[in-house]
């Protein structure tokens, strides 16, 4: 199922470099979670829509430009040489953008909650990370500000590497609501990382199934008493053993970042609005996460961990949600905390076709309270204007953060890869046209890469629709709250009993279930018509 996360959820979600692990999910995963993309990006087919029909051209600055701040807002760990990196680039766009760049970090944990206060008290910033799953409710109130205007006035280099259908996903009634991080997507985000060297020192087969993985969790729950078997963030993974549950479905989501509360199984024509929660696969996740709780697969508090990443990462735990952007952090950081663990990753039914899930989870929005939007998207396409500006805020400054090893970044000799002086969040603006791979990328990654290449996508036939919740924002919301309060516990097995389930079936209802299908429905169908699908 596709999950709207970090990671994801994940994936979550979800960059190609060793250093550029994102928290997915996930990206840290939600969970959304390297090296240059086997997809090549494409030139956008049309100009992004516009209200305003006389553009100024994107690289021509306004004459003595006033100097602003401007605060971009993203997930993870600050770099401890960022204010150097952040120098130079005000050095250098100092002509062209004259900004004092500012780029503050929060902790994956709490980033959306955190972005959310900052923006309902109007507190000024510019620039943030966002995920997909919040694109309907963000711009219900107004946390993001629509983009076509800015994008045709400052973004034509932005246009030049983003495809049309990108912005397309992105958008709500034909107005854009951010600019979309390009990376491989299709489902990649739905697997997990597991201790190679305890599969096999218990004698448990390669993990290709969910019963195999089963006899590896009892196998870690019976010999490593002081190991949590599966450590997940609050309680999701869905989206890891879906692949096996879903059985060659692919179920279309949305409605939270946690869980999705609507549905549609893209696989069968029709296409109908489900309630998720009535659903075959929310009914198999739930006896699955009953049986894992039950087990002690799942730590107790399951619902309130939200590191999952580092459970695995300091040997706490051994399984955790992964894919394939954030392997290559994963990997060190392990050998580094635990002597001899070794990272192998997991994706079930690996014959049966990838989906490309949907819009990009991961994208660039500028605020609601920014003060400076012009000069915000100008910064963005300064960006994504030529492979020197990317390099600068992705790798830092050249001959001290990096050299380049033909189209390789190098890194200095002696560089901890889990504490690189400057590895920063990538996931607001990835772009694989500009994307470099590190000389020191692992094995795992490489393969993972490989299994993608090979892998058979297909696309999902509304990879461009997004909901609109402002005819249904009351019920949309209320249903939001349930699904935190009894959605979750309910599917991690915390709450494990049929009348539990009942009870979350007839929340829901009370919320205005059936309200926002009824509206779903009506947008799916007005969608396929629209795009002759």
């Amino acid at each position: 199922m596709k999950m709207a996360s970090k990671f994801t959820s994940l994936l979550i979600i979800i960059g190609l470099l060793a250093s550029f692990a994102a928290g997915c999910t996930k990206k840290d995963s939600a969970q959304p979670s390297a090296t240059t993309a086997p997809e090549t990006t494409k030139q956008a087919e049309t100009a992004a829509p516009a209200d305003t029909a006389a553009p100024a051209p994107a690289d021509t600055p306004a004459p003595e430009l006033k100097k602003v701040d401007l605060t971009l807002l993203v997930a993870g760990d600050q770099p401890p040489d960022q204010d150097a990196v952040l120098a130079e680039i005000n050095k250098r766009t100092e002509k062209e953008l004259n900004i004092n760049l500012k780029v503050i970090y929060f902790p994956w944990a709490d980033y959306q909650e955190k972005v959310k206060v900052m923006a309902a008290g109007g507190d000024n910033f510019d620039i943030y990370l966002d995920f997909f799953g919040n694109l309907p409710s963000a711009a219900a109130r107004k946390q993001s500000i629509p983009l076509n205007d800015l994008i045709e006035k400052y973004g034509q280099d932005i246009k030049k590497v983003i495809p049309q259908s990108e912005f397309d996903g992105l958008s709500i009634d034909g107005k854009i609501q951010g600019i979309p991080a390009l990376y491989p997507r299709a489902s990649l985000g739905n697997s997990m990382a597991i201790r190679k060297d305890l599969r096999e020192k218990y004698n448990i087969p390669e993990v290709t199934s969910l019963a195999i993985f089963e006899q590896y969790l009892d196998a870690i729950k019976k010999n490593e008493p002081s190991m949590i078997p599966f450590g997940v963030g609050s309680g999701r993974f869905g989206a890891q053993i879906g692949r096996e549950i879903d059985d060659g479905k692919y179920i279309y989501g949305w409605g939270s970042d946690a869980y999705p509360a609507y549905v549609v199984d893209v696989t069968s024509s029709p296409y109908k609005v489900m309630n998720s929660f009535e659903s075959d696969t929310y009914k198999k996740t739930m006896e699955w996460g009953r049986k894992a709780y039950k087990n002690g697969w799942f730590e107790k508090d399951v619902l309130t961990q939200k590191d999952d990443q580092g459970l695995f990462k300091s040997g706490k735990s051994a399984a955790a949600p992964a894919d394939m952007f954030n392997i290559n952090d994963l990997v060190p950081q392990l050998a580094k905390n635990v002597p001899g663990g070794i990272v192998e990753q997991v994706i079930f039914k690996k014959d049966m076709p990838l989906f490309n899930t949907g819009p990009t989870n991961n994208y660039s929005a500028i605020s609601g309270t920014s003060k400076n939007p012009e000069r915000a998207m100008m910064f963005l396409n300064w960006l994504l204007k030529d492979q020197a500006n990317y390099d600068l805020y992705m790798y830092g400054i050249e001959g001290k953060h990096y050299t380049l090893k033909g189209d390789l970044i190098e890194l200095p000799a002696g560089t901890d890869l889990a504490n690189r002086p400057y590895n920063p969040t990538p996931w607001f603006i990835y772009n694989t046209k500009f994307h470099r791979a590190l000389t020191t990328d692992t094995p795992q990654f490489s393969a993972a890469l490989a299994f993608y290449k090979t892998a058979q996508v297909k696309d999902n036939p509304l990879f461009t629709f997004s909901f609109n919740a402002d005819p249904v924002k009351t019920e949309y919301a209320q249903i939001q709250k349930v699904i935190e309060e009894l959605a979750m516990p309910v599917l991690a097995g915390v709450l494990g009993t049929d009348a539990d389930y009942q009870k979350l079936l007839v929340q829901v209802d009370k919320a205005g279930m059936k309200t926002v299908l009824a509206e779903a429905q009506k947008q799916i169908d007005e969608y396929l018509a629209k795009n002759n699908k």
